[in-house]
């Protein structure tokens, strides 16, 4: 790939008080591609169900329905021909794979050149940058400034994005070799694999962001700065996170679907499990003949807003301080998610939109708002004892040339969620009837602010249940915990020996994390339960009768809202240096 980019820019002074500062930047950003032509996009639009390869599905050999495991075998749906297999009790390991022959592999599948681009993926040839500023002096003597900015600006999405796209058919093909050993390769079964591709948005964007902040600088008494700021961004067209991120799932498995009478396996006996007699996931693919396609795609966006402050004391008379403070106002977008929409599949393999996915979005659009961050620091040159012969030259050469100083580190943590695991019967395609989309934790009350003192109770575990059958992913958002607050203070003490002739000796004596604070910064947040149906705890922190499980007690193996980390403790660091 290429970029080419270039920019005009002025600044202009239009009075003594104003200056203004514009410009553009012009950006020629190629798509990264394989210089082989390697590489094939797949379009829904031009799949047919009609040229779709045919799938074994499953069949009893004897007639009987349902059969046992050694009857379980594959079958042709359009002859009814039972596919055997020498020397093995049944072919059902085929189930779900290609019937040889059949349908069109390459349904909807274009190679790079062959009527698409040969980049395999397209975005404008030319985008555009503005950016403009502003700054005006409001008393004249440069003691007050309003400052203002605005611009545009384009990123490229890391290579990870199309690194494994030459992966894709007609450029690797699979086959599912069975009942063979390496010797005797020949002699072997073998059917054509269901291909997953890696694809990447054909008509896509450049990704962007719009950044913008406001604000006054103030000079105030005691040689000391004030600014305050607001501050903005939105980001569009964006990649689901960095190297890859997540993608768009064009062939998920609408919702619902294991639960379909038409999406049952005949052959195994009816169970009590939603979900648990639903034929191969190759066979409820809507697009059939074609596994997951993940299309990276430039449908993510987030945008943040918060208010900045400094104040900021230069050093004079042996003292400097400072304080950065930022109030997080929001930030939200769907940047994260495994998937920027839910989809809905018809027969023919129209893709659209879901009806709830406006409200899936409302739910999960909250992003990891950190409220307040706060760091500040402070120099303090201790005053220095005039030496002027007898005991005060003996004490000035104890008490001169010490320097202590400070770095404090606060404000929120990030924000986390909690997640559940069943021992039998919780898959996905139990819970919402996919395997593509998860159910998301229940909260049946109150489960706190997500951080305590209690180190065996960071959350109110007696207020989280799993979801259960049916769901449709909505049961919560995401992010909704947040983690214990930062509160860290590190202190340097130095200590300068002037040896004469340019030479000095430091001893220097850092304590971090100087007054032993206990933050902790990691938990259990896994719900471990029996099944959908038999909600027990399996990882309780707790015992039946309210006190802790004495197996439980260490970090290490803590149960659930048990601590499993924290910051490390003070630390006390000695460091000698000489120069010469």
């Amino acid at each position: 790939y290429n970029n080419t980019e270039f920019y005009l820019q002025d600044n202009w002074k239009m009075t003594p008080r104003l200056t203004l500062d514009y410009g553009m930047r012009f950006t020629h950003q190629q798509p990264q591609y394989d210089q082989f032509g390697q590489m094939s996009n797949f379009f829904p639009d031009q799949w047919s169900a009609s040229a779709a390869p045919t799938l074994y599905v499953p069949a009893c050999a004897s007639g009987v329905y349902p059969c046992a495991a050694s009857d379980r075998n594959a079958m042709n749906p359009l002859t009814g021909e039972i596919l055997t297999v020498p020397g093995a009790k049944n072919s059902s390991a085929f189930i779900g794979t290609v019937v040889p022959d059949s349908g069109d592999r390459l349904n909807g599948i274009r190679a790079a050149g062959d009527g698409i681009a040969k980049t395999g993926y397209t975005w404008p040839a030319m985008v555009f940058g503005p950016r403009f500023g502003a700054a005006y002096d409001i008393s004249g003597d440069q003691r007050m400034v309003i400052r203002g900015g605005l611009g545009l600006f384009y990123d490229r999405p890391d290579g990870n994005t199309v690194f494994s796209i030459p992966g894709n058919p007609p450029f690797a093909d699979s086959q599912d070799v069975r009942y063979g050993n390496l010797q005797n390769l020949g002699n072997s079964v073998s059917t054509v694999g269901v291909p997953a591709l890696i694809t990447f948005q054909y008509d896509a964007d450049v990704p962007s962001s719009v950044q913008w902040n406001g604000g006054v600088q103030m000079a105030l008494p005691w040689n000391s700065s004030l600014d305050l700021s607001y501050v903005g961004s939105h980001g569009y067209n964006m990649m689901g996170g960095f190297q890859g991120g997540n993608t768009l799932n064009l062939n998920a498995i609408d919702i619902g679907a294991a639960y379909l009478p038409e999406n049952q396996d005949p052959t195994l006996a009816p169970s009590t499990v939603p979900g648990a007699d639903v034929v191969t996931t190759n066979l409820l693919r809507p697009l059939v003949g074609l596994s997951s396609i993940g299309q990276n795609t430039t449908g993510f966006y987030e945008t943040s807003h918060s208010i900045q402050a400094s104040f900021n004391r230069r050093f004079v008379n042996g003292l400097s301080f400072g304080v950065n403070y930022t109030l997080g106002l929001s930030y939200t977008g769907n940047t994260g998610l495994p998937n920027p929409e839910r989809l809905t599949h018809a027969a023919d393999g129209t893709i659209s939109v879901s009806s709830d996915n406006q409200a899936w979005y409302d739910l999960m659009q909250d992003l990891d708002n950190r409220r307040h961050t706060i760091v500040a620091n402070a120099v303090w040159d201790m005053p220095d004892l005039s030496a002027d012969g007898g005991a005060k030259r003996v004490a000035a050469a104890i008490l001169n040339d010490w320097q202590l100083s400070g770095v404090l580190t606060a404000g929120s943590a990030n924000h986390y969620d909690l997640s559940y695991s069943y021992q039998s019967n919780g898959s996905n395609v139990n819970l919402t009837g996919s395997p593509d989309y998860g159910a998301r934790i229940v909260f049946n009350g109150d489960p706190g602010s997500g951080c305590s003192d209690n180190q065996y109770a960071q959350f109110n575990a007696s207020a989280v249940a799993g979801p259960t059958y049916f769901s449709n992913g909505m049961e919560s958002g995401r992010n909704i915990l947040e983690g214990c607050p930062n509160k860290t203070v590190d202190i340097a003490l130095v200590r300068n020996f002037r040896l004469g002739g340019g030479r000095q000796a430091q001893v220097r004596v850092d304590a971090f994390n100087a007054f032993n604070v206990l933050v902790f910064n990691g938990r259990q947040t896994q719900l471990q339960l029996t099944n959908p149906v038999d909600q027990t705890v399996r990882n309780s922190q707790f015992l039946s009768d309210g006190s802790v499980d004495p197996t439980k007690t260490q970090p290490k193996n803590a149960g659930f809202g048990g601590a499993t980390s924290a910051q490390a403790m003070r630390t006390v660091q000695l460091t000698f240096r000489l120069s010469f």
